[in-house]
């Protein structure tokens, strides 16, 4: 809506007015926040209890912290363990067969995986070489010998 500015009067009239506006429309907007807010505060809740669960909540602040690997763990180990070991067993087992998987989860971590893989390198690698060292050579009589 455009008013007609003809003095300096309906210019101090027209900024009070919008000045008006630009309030109104704040509040209605902040409004519109709190509301929205108050929606979303039980979801939001839930998703901060979720991540501190896989590492990453305030919660977490005093707990060591964990990587990818043990968060991943954290979730699938103990949903393996039910559908490949422990099929047919009661509520109660499965309860704490998870349990157990997520307390383990926790300590394992990618250095520890890189840590085993050396190790098991190392070990093959050590393997393939005493069998390099024990194998005899053995191509008979040499040539040159004077077994003739």
């Amino acid at each position: 809506m455009k008013t007609k500015i003809e003095n300096i009067e309906d210019l101090h009239l027209e900024i009070v007015r919008l000045e008006f506006q630009c309030a109104q429309q704040e509040a209605v907007l902040v409004c519109h926040i709190k509301s929205t807010i108050n929606k979303l505060r039980v979801p939001i809740m839930l998703l901060n209890k979720l991540q501190s669960w896989f590492g990453g909540g305030a919660g977490e602040k005093n707990k060591e912290e964990h990587d990818w690997v043990s968060n991943t763990l954290h979730a699938v180990l103990p949903i393996a363990l039910d559908k490949l070991f422990f099929r047919k067993s009661s509520f109660v087992v499965k309860t704490l067969v998870a349990l157990i998987a997520q307390n383990t989860a926790a300590f394992i971590t990618k250095d520890t995986i890189t840590e085993i893989v050396n190790h098991v390198t190392e070990w093959i690698k050590n393997t393939k070489a005493k069998q390099a060292e024990n194998r005899n050579l053995d191509f008979g009589i040499p040539p040159d010998s004077e077994t003739y």
